[in-house]
């Protein structure tokens, strides 16, 4: 019986090929995403449920696009990858502290990931997505929106620490 994480293999050659580079980048993407759980706990000890919500959230997505890539559905599969990777990495993004974080890295790899799925087209408009929700992401810490820009403000309440200086650095760091 053939499982979800099996690579996919159908009648035509070109088929199978562009399932089989579906089905490696997302075996990829859900392998980094499990492996990104104690990361989340090692940033974040006192927020556990964050880390996991989002891990578990990206995971049953790949899941999901797993098994329909498995069914075929390579085009629909590529398109909601590159739908819904930019959601994931602003969410990301946003939620660990904006722009300067090393989650923006993702934004790289999810235009490369586009051109080798969709073409260079894709990866031109990726790229273009990338920009526009990095301006989202650097209007939005301007703005003071976000859990950092309040972390900056006023503290965190739920877990007390201390509120950033005006640089973003801890009160009495030189």
């Amino acid at each position: 019986m053939p499982s979800v994480f099996d690579p996919p293999l159908f009648t035509g050659r070109e088929e199978t090929r562009a399932a089989r580079t579906l089905w490696a980048v997302l075996a990829c993407l859900l392998l980094a995403s499990v492996a990104s759980l104690p990361a989340f706990e090692y940033m974040a000890p006192l927020h556990p449920l964050r880390g996991l919500a989002f891990v578990g959230a990206t995971d049953g997505l790949l899941v999901l696009l797993l098994a329909a890539t498995r069914a075929g559905r390579t085009r629909t599969v590529s398109l909601s990858l590159l739908v819904l990777a930019p959601a994931l990495l602003g969410f990301l993004a946003w939620g660990s502290g904006g722009l300067s974080t090393l989650s923006t890295a993702g934004f790289l790899i999810y235009v490369a990931i586009a051109g080798v799925l969709l073409g260079p087209g894709a990866a031109i408009l990726a790229g273009v997505v990338s920009v526009l929700e990095g301006v989202l992401l650097t209007a939005s810490a301007g703005a003071g929106w976000g859990w950092r820009a309040r972390l900056c403000r006023e503290g965190c309440t739920s877990c007390g620490d201390k509120a950033l200086g005006e640089r973003g650095a801890p009160p009495g760091a030189g």
